[in-house]
């Protein structure tokens, strides 16, 4: 494991090196794509010869209702940040396949947005310093609920509650495997699954002003290949989730890709925050890597 943890450490570098030089380049006015292709470039500087020079999985850049899973499809699209969207920025670095998943939001208008953006940083962190070995996945989620459930923003003259979304969810790690069979959700939940040492987990929640769930909605922007299938992408990107802005726009229907939709709020005027770290589970003490 010592190995692998250096290669964590590696990732999780880069990835916060990039953070800290995103503070200053996100601001109202820039497009999505600019934002995707500073990081993504910055990725492959930091990582050039891993498989897709180290990128995991395609930047996220979900605006106001829309969860995750929205990247441009093209390097031509317009779509800009203004000065009342609540941006998630959600992006992946790997070294070896050892992948670091980390995510933020953020708002030009914090007096507005700030409790939102609080309300899944303080869920986020109520698990990093509840999480061990042996603790219940079930009962991390409540800790997360009852984090958000105390958070209540003004929108529009109107209070409203803020609810953690409750189907997507934190998820273990593995080589190669963003999604490795462990979630956790951001509600209590009967899970009775033990965290177990040595697990690598992001841990993520989402806050939203609306009902508190999502639904797939538009055009796939996410794909991976199956497990165990040899074709071209998985020759270029082995397991790890990748976009049409990869391959150049050009990618050829496959029955043994698997695709992944933007998740949206139902409630289309919403607001959605997250966010994410990534933590290695030891008897010995945890490793927050991002």
């Amino acid at each position: 494991m010592e190995g692998r943890l250096t290669r964590f450490r590696s990732a999780a570098k880069v990835h916060r090196d990039i953070r800290y030089e995103l503070q200053s380049y996100i601001k109202p006015g820039r497009k999505l794509i600019d934002i995707c292709e500073f990081i993504e470039s910055r990725i492959r500087k930091g990582l050039r010869g891993e498989v897709n020079d180290g990128i995991a999985f395609p930047v996220g850049v979900s605006m106001n209702h829309i969860a995750a899973h929205w990247t441009p499809y093209t390097s031509n699209d317009t779509t800009v940040l203004g000065t009342d969207d609540v941006l998630k920025v959600d992006y992946g670095t790997h070294v070896d396949g050892n992948i670091i998943d980390s995510a933020f939001t953020y708002a030009y208008d914090t007096g507005k947005y700030q409790p939102l953006i609080d309300a899944s940083k303080e869920a986020v962190d109520a698990i990093l310093n509840n999480i061990g070995v042996d603790s219940r996945i079930g009962e991390l989620g409540g800790l997360a609920e009852e984090v958000v459930s105390s958070y209540e923003i003004i929108l529009g003259n109107r209070l409203l509650p803020l609810k953690p979304i409750n189907n997507i969810a934190g998820h273990s790690i593995n080589q190669w495997k963003i999604h490795g069979g462990k979630y956790i959700q951001g509600i209590r939940n009967n899970s009775t699954t033990f965290i177990e040492d040595n697990d690598v987990l992001a841990i993520e929640i989402y806050v939203t002003t609306g009902c508190g769930m999502t639904i797939p909605e538009g055009s796939p922007s996410h794909f991976m290949v199956a497990d165990g299938v040899d074709n071209e992408y998985s020759r270029k990107f082995r397991t790890l989730p990748f976009c049409q802005r990869y391959v150049d726009g050009h990618l050829d229907s496959h029955d043994d890709l698997i695709s992944f939709p933007p998740l949206v709020e139902p409630l289309e005027h919403s607001y959605i925050s997250q966010t994410e770290h990534t933590i290695h589970i030891n008897e010995t003490g945890n490793e927050i890597f991002s």
